[in-house]
């Protein structure tokens, strides 16, 4: 659903909501290239799905930065039987089911472009990822972190594009260069565990990609 009212150009609201069924897939049942164990007992994850927000549009205040745009977004998913890779050991991991999860956060987002040329991308993620199993069929786990699954996660990425409509500004020469980006990608995610019983020895560090 998007609402974009036109006395509010600039805002686009966001929403949606479902209900969706995933059953496992090949790699998932039969493993695959010796690192993960199948597990032909596994069930069909369902799940409800809501997400909103909202995104803002800036308008072109300094004619050196455009297209800027802010957005906000709340997720929240319930999941039955949800379908989750496990270490069993240093190399060696297999998909179990989950009786149910929650899995519910905030994202921010921020785009802009420099000088028609360089164009700006970070959106920043917070959740929280628990094990909502009943007490009654898995008093072990319930209330802990899912694994593989951090609580911050931070993307940004930095791109150079060029043409020859918009050449670097590096000479005639450059006005002959084929189109062509140049970007840097960055990843910094947070700590995680590999396990579902959330021992310290299968914590994962926080890391930059």
């Amino acid at each position: 659903v998007l609402i974009d009212p036109h006395w509010r150009d600039p805002l686009a609201l966001l929403a949606n909501g479902g209900q969706y069924e995933r059953a496992p897939n090949f790699g998932e049942l039969f493993g695959q290239e010796g690192r993960v164990r199948g597990n032909p007992a596994l069930r069909t994850e369902r799940a409800r799905n809501l997400d909103a927000g909202a995104r803002l549009t800036v308008p072109s205040l300094v004619p050196w930065l455009d297209d800027t745009a802010f957005e906000y977004t709340f997720f929240d998913s319930t999941i039955d039987h949800l379908i989750q890779l496990v270490s069993l050991s240093a190399n060696v991991a297999s998909p179990q089911n989950i009786g149910r999860a929650s899995i519910h956060g905030h994202e921010l987002g921020l785009r802009g472009r420099l000088f028609e040329r360089w164009s700006v991308q970070v959106t920043y993620t917070h959740q929280s990822p628990f094990d909502r199993t009943p007490a009654r069929d898995d008093p072990t786990n319930r209330g802990r972190r899912l694994p593989g699954r951090p609580a911050d996660d931070l993307y940004a990425r930095l791109e150079l594009a060029w043409s020859k409509a918009r050449p670097l500004p590096l000479g005639r020469w450059a006005a002959h260069l084929w189109p062509g980006r140049l970007s840097y990608n960055l990843s910094w995610i947070g700590e995680s565990f590999h396990d579902r019983a959330n021992q310290a020895r299968n914590l994962i560090a926080q890391r930059e990609l």
